[in-house]
C-alpha cells in the first residue's frame, strides 16, 4: 500500500488532534479543612482524588490521586501535577476534584473508610485555550464548612477551550 503525502497529513492531523485533547492538572494546596480525626487525636492525612466526568456523570479518565499529606493538617501542600490524556470531547467533560482524609484503624488501612471532607467540580467547557496554566480556587461543597478550598491549576495546552 502506498500512502501519498495527502493521507499522510491527515492521518498525522488526526493524530495530532487526538493528542492535543488533554488536561494538565497542577494540585497546589487545600485550606481550612475540617479535621475529621478530631475525636481520635491526630491531624488530618489529606489527599486529593480527580476523575473527568462526562455529561452523564460517567468516568472517561482517572482516578488520579495525590500523595497523603501525613498530618497536614488543617492547610495541606500538595504540588503535584497530572495529565489527563486522550480526552475525545473535553470541552463537555467536568473535572471532579475531591478531598479525602486517609484513615486507618490499628494501622491497617484496610479496616478503615478514607473520610470524604468534600467535593467540588469544574466545567471544563469554560477553559480558555492557552498552554498557560491558569489558577482555580475550588470550594469544596459539604454543607458543614463552605471555607474549605483547594487550589488548583489547569491548562488545555493550546489545543482546545475557549
Amino acid at each position: 500500500a502506498v500512502l501519498h503525502r495527502d493521507s499522510l497529513l491527515f492521518v498525522y492531523s488526526l493524530e495530532f488532534s487526538a493528542m492535543a485533547n488533554f488536561l494538565k492538572v497542577l494540585v497546589k494546596n487545600a485550606r481550612n479543612l475540617k479535621d475529621a480525626d478530631a475525636a481520635f487525636g491526630g491531624k488530618t492525612d489529606a489527599y486529593v482524588r480527580m476523575r473527568i466526568l462526562d455529561a452523564d456523570g460517567e468516568t472517561v479518565a482517572g482516578p488520579k490521586e495525590t500523595s497523603v499529606e501525613n498530618e497536614g493538617g488543617a492547610n495541606p501542600e500538595f504540588n503535584e501535577e497530572f495529565l489527563f490524556e486522550d480526552l475525545e470531547a473535553p470541552g463537555s467533560y467536568t473535572l471532579k476534584v475531591t478531598v479525602l482524609d486517609k484513615d486507618s484503624l490499628l494501622g491497617l488501612d484496610v479496616l478503615a473508610a478514607d473520610d470524604k471532607l468534600g467535593s467540588a467540580t469544574l466545567d471544563l467547557g469554560t477553559l480558555s485555550n492557552t498552554e498557560d496554566m491558569v489558577d482555580k480556587e475550588l470550594i469544596i461543597a459539604d454543607g458543614w464548612f463552605s471555607d474549605s478550598t483547594v487550589n488548583i491549576a489547569v491548562s488545555t495546552g493550546g489545543g482546545w477551550g475557549n
